[in-house]
């Protein structure tokens, strides 16, 4: 199976139910991780989306390998 170069992975998504805990977590454990936002009526903005709707919600961080991720909240999976 052939490997691919470290850090050629770009924007992989790690999709959660509750964004700030797993925000959190990642912070906790030392990963630099962006700050959370969400894009509203003027473009991207600070913090979570208020109403907390699928698909609203971001941050992104790297990891050791240089891999970059999208930290996105998709509060409907916790339902079912």
């Amino acid at each position: 199976m052939e490997q691919s170069e470290p850090g050629s992975y770009r924007a992989s998504y790690l999709v959660v139910s509750d964004i700030e805990p797993a925000h959190g977590e990642l912070k906790e454990r030392g990963i630099p991780v962006s700050h959370l936002y969400h894009y509203g009526p003027e473009g991207q903005a600070p913090g979570p989306d208020p109403e907390h709707r699928d698909y609203w919600s971001y941050a992104t961080f790297a990891d050791p390998d240089g891999n970059t991720w999208l930290l996105q909240e998709v509060p409907s999976r916790a339902k079912g």
